[in-house]
């Protein structure tokens, strides 16, 4: 190889904590492209960074060239998760999924993909056309290009990525070529830039055609209200379409005139079918759309909500779903032949090359916060995206963030879809099976009813505790109870999992007095079987529900009627929509109220009202409330406008949304050496608030929980109204190692 021919590239090492890494190549790279280098013997996924001089030092040469890239979307996405994080952008380029290169995307996507990352004021707005077409010449909302600046950080545009690299032309123009020698007149090189997909019959090659004009119409800007799509392809498209009532439909418009809004909807009230119009609406203008919702509401009667409405031009995208599986979905969704995905948060990091749409339905939920490192809020990521290209963001919930009501216009939308009532019972005696409870689930039973028991433990017992000593049996590895299952005579830590056989005597002062503290699932569930020997009850929590097949095989079988109750943890508080349970009963809520975490009002309200919305569904409900704090649930169980209200009051000026919070923890098997990094770091921030006076060291000293996975914990939670101090901060704690979580959530 010539030396002039070398050329020298830093390259981000997919996940690895590690700064980027000098590398040379005979030929020149574009930015983002994927590539396979060596690290410490192994070959490694990375991406080219950019090209740099030649060093000083001897460097190995990048192994091999992948036909992969990373989207503009993903490049900005990249650059905002490891600035406004403060995770280095090796870490944060291992979430995501790269795009195959000669995946067809249109000429025009490229172009607007272009115009987007620049700023260019002439982009693709579908919201502003809509306006023009309909002869309203609205203002943009004052809140539109407001609600996001507390996200906007001064990314105005993705440096460094050419349009189509070399390798993108060859391998399209040999995909044309060997479509050419098959007969197949549609797979033309410009058809491959047009998003064609390839077909045998002429049938569907005038589909195809279609399919290839309705993108060209959009590129032509025309909205995808005046498309003019043949009878024939429609219901290739979708089966049906949503019938909105007047409230949806009133919902809907204002989501349309909007960049980013909140659809704030009680239970039952149909926003999902809000989403569906929407979605429809932007598949049939060519774009992309992702649905996000929490794991554990991508059951299997979403899914087949989905179908009803879109046929199978979707994927679905979770942890569960097998490779060969994950394989098929991004083969159909990088050739277009699927452009709607709905999932978890990990499908926001798929390779999207013309999203249109976000719905982030539960926006709510803490499952969009991921607990490891970088630890973004997906919901957030899909509200700075809104800001930086033509993306449409939605947010839904029954029970909104008090950030996003705060930040986000929102509609509020009242009322059940179908005819229910609910009647609530409060149960004001400790966790456990009361003659309240029994006497509810008895009617119910006898009734020809389900229903549902929700408690926050899982297991027999919560831990065990000794009786003369009042000690807990703890991990040896973590400063936490274990919990106690029966069946295995097993104590099991929840936060590492370590796993020893349950003792029969206190460690600390010898005493045989064991008992179990706090009923878990498996207890109360051997409890309910035992009182109702007739009644079919499973169990509905993670340790039973292992599988994705377990999961349907379950619901299944309760939607069929051979279950007659269900109990289980917060998987039992989404998405499952059965007429048949007029019955649920909450558990163990006083402990979650309990937690020291300025959102636990927030949380255990939110979870509580989603466990009441899955009975009476359809006709009458009841909601058994076992809790000692009922006066709290009693204002506002049926009204979380008033405890928004009161919330934002409580919270104001110290708590989000009227203040950013910043949480860093070091960890060390050493306690000395955790403490003096804790005293180092916390001198540091003292200098800087000597600059920064509007940054405030709220605390620090040793976490919740002290020991995790045998390593001791310090934490430093810090306050302030902007993010920038805050990013300062942050910067100045990772230097010494230290976790950063920016707007954290988990306090413990």
């Amino acid at each position: 190889m010539c030396e002039d021919e070398i050329k020298y590239y830093e390259i981000l090492l997919s996940g690895l904590n590690l700064a980027p890494l000098t590398y040379h190549y005979g030929g020149d790279l574009e930015p983002f492209c994927a590539v396979t280098v060596t690290v410490r013997g192994k070959e490694t996924l990375g991406y080219v960074f950019r090209q740099v001089a030649k060093p000083s030092f001897k460097t190995a040469q990048i192994s091999a060239v992948r036909a992969q890239t990373l989207t503009r979307i993903q490049i900005s996405l990249l650059k905002f998760i490891s600035h406004y994080y403060v995770v280095n952008l090796s870490v944060a380029a291992g979430l995501f999924t790269p795009l195959d290169v000669g995946a067809p995307c249109p000429a025009f996507c490229e172009k607007k993909a272009d115009e987007r990352a620049l700023g260019d004021s002439a982009d693709l707005n579908l919201n502003a056309k809509i306006r023009k077409k309909e002869g309203r010449n609205l203002p943009i909302e004052p809140n539109d290009a407001a609600q996001t600046s507390d996200l906007d950080f001064g990314f105005t545009s993705v440096v460094g990525v050419s349009k189509t690299s070399a390798c993108q032309a060859n391998l399209k123009s040999n995909l044309a070529k060997k479509a050419s020698q098959n007969g197949d007149a549609t797979l033309t090189e410009a058809n491959l830039s047009a998003g064609a997909s390839s077909s045998k019959t002429a049938q569907n090659q005038k589909q195809t055609l279609n399919l290839i004009n309705l993108q060209e119409s959009v590129a032509g800007k025309k909205t995808f209200e005046t498309l003019n799509l043949s009878d024939e392809l429609k219901p290739k498209i979708f089966l049906k379409a949503p019938n909105l009532n007047p409230a949806q439909q009133e919902a809907l418009n204002f989501a349309k005139n909007r960049k980013t809004s909140l659809i704030f909807g009680d239970t039952g009230s149909g926003k999902s079918e809000i989403y569906f119009s929407l979605i429809r609406e932007y598949l049939l203008a060519g774009k992309q759309v992702l649905l996000l919702m929490p794991e554990i509401s991508l059951t299997p009667q979403m899914t087949k909500r989905l179908k009803s409405y879109f046929g199978e031009s979707f994927g679905v995208w979770h942890s569960k779903i097998t490779p060969k599986k994950r394989g098929e979905i991004l083969q159909k969704f990088q050739s277009r032949e699927i452009n709607l995905i709905a999932g978890a948060r990990s499908a926001l990091f798929l390779p999207f090359s013309e999203l249109g749409l976000i719905i982030v339905d539960e926006e709510h939920d803490d499952s969009y916060k991921s607990a490891q490192n970088p630890h973004y809020n997906a919901r957030d990521l899909a509200i700075f995206l809104a800001s930086k290209f033509d993306v449409k963001v939605v947010l839904g919930s029954a029970t909104p963030s008090v950030v996003s009501f705060k930040k986000q216009p929102h509609f509020r939308l009242k009322g059940t879809f179908f005819k229910s009532e609910k009647k609530f019972i409060y149960d004001e005696s400790e966790t456990g099976l009361s003659g309240v409870v029994l006497d509810e689930l008895a009617a119910s039973f006898a009734g020809g009813k389900q229903a549902v028991v929700f408690l926050p433990t899982r297991a027999n017992f919560r831990y065990l505790s000794c009786r003369e000593c009042g000690s807990t049996i703890k991990c040896p590895f973590c400063s936490v109870g274990m919990s106690f299952y029966k069946k295995r005579n097993l104590l099991k830590c929840q936060y590492c999992g370590f796993t020893a056989a349950a003792t029969c005597s206190c460690e600390k002062c010898g005493s045989q007095m064991i008992e179990a503290k706090k009923i878990g699932t498996d207890e109360l569930t051997e409890a309910l079987r035992s009182a109702f020997p007739a009644a079919r009850i499973e169990k509905f929590d993670r340790d039973e529900i292992t599988t994705q097949n377990k999961l349907e095989k379950t619901l299944k079988a309760f939607n069929a009627g051979e279950i007659d109750a269900l109990v289980g943890t917060q998987m039992l508080s989404k998405g499952h929509d059965y007429h048949n349970v007029d019955l649920a009963v909450i558990m163990g809520v006083d402990d979650l109220l309990s937690f020291p975490d300025f959102r636990a009002r927030e949380r255990t309200l939110a979870l509580a009202m989603q466990v009441a919305g899955r009975a009476g569904r359809s006709g009458l409900g009841r909601v058994v409330v076992q809790s000692r704090q009922r006066e709290f649930f009693e204002n506002f169980i049926e009204d979380y406008d008033a405890f928004l209200e009161e919330e934002m009051l409580a919270r104001e000026p110290i708590y989000p949304p009227f203040a950013r919070l910043l949480r860093v923890v070091v960890s060390e098997k050493s306690e000395q050496v955790a403490k003096q990094r804790l005293e180092i770091c916390v001198a540091e921030l003292e200098n800087l608030r000597a600059v920064e006076s509007s940054l405030e060291i709220v605390g620090h000293g040793k976490c919740g929980v002290e020991i995790l996975g045998g390593k001791f914990r310090f934490e430093i939670l810090l306050r302030c109204a902007s993010h920038a101090p805050l990013i300062k901060a942050a910067h100045i704690c990772a230097s010494h190692g230290f976790d950063v979580d920016m707007d954290p959530i988990n306090f413990s």
